[in-house]
């Protein structure tokens, strides 16, 4: 059985400022260092066989707070959904017309793509190929982002509806245990 641990990066500066992140390299908050250092105190006694990171800042840089002097390996298909056009707006930074385009993407985000970015569809694609590679056996964990945890649960569920409702906290962690079969869902959202 191969154990996922889906670790979201801690708070970083655009997270306070509610502004579309993406593949944007934004580094943490101070407020999220020292989420990742509590992380640290949650993870202490838990053995990882290894540990991946999305090669973005924030990231690595949770991974690096949480479990300090262990090798991370970072991998650019672990990357937050490419937001394209959005990146760095808040909603209220939005022209009519890109929001326009945003409700469109909402409508079905697996399959339409952000104007210069992403569909989930690609997103997912990107964690197949990574996870395609993994063992079939182990504990691993992973630092990656709110939308990367959800397309992999989307994928994992018996259909696409309602993957946007499922909160995905900062430095919380969602486990799925993969069998040859099945999989199985532990638990979503942990933070404490």
């Amino acid at each position: 059985m191969l154990e996922l641990w889906w670790i979201r990066h801690g708070q970083s500066r655009w997270n306070v400022e509610s502004r579309w992140q993406g593949h944007s390299d934004i580094e943490l908050s101070p407020e999220g260092e020292q989420q990742a250092l509590r992380l640290r105190e949650r993870l202490a006694e838990v053995h990882f066989d290894s540990i991946y990171s999305s090669d973005l800042r924030r990231a690595v840089r949770t991974a690096e707070l949480a479990l300090p002097g262990r090798e991370v390996i970072r991998d650019g298909r672990l990357r937050e959904v490419n937001f394209g056009e959005f990146e760095g707006l808040t909603k209220g930074e939005m022209t009519p017309a890109q929001l326009d385009r945003l409700r469109e993407w909402f409508r079905d985000p697996y399959a339409a793509r952000v104007l210069n970015g992403e569909s989930l569809g690609d997103v997912e694609l990107r964690i197949q190929s990574w996870q395609a590679e993994l063992p079939e056996s182990g504990r691993v964990a992973i630092f990656t982002h709110g939308g990367v945890i959800r397309c992999h649960l989307w994928a994992n569920s018996p259909g696409p509806g309602g993957v946007w409702k499922v909160q995905i906290d900062n430095c919380s962690t969602t486990c799925l245990l993969h069998g040859r079969e099945t999989v199985e869902v532990l638990w979503v959202n942990q933070v404490e």
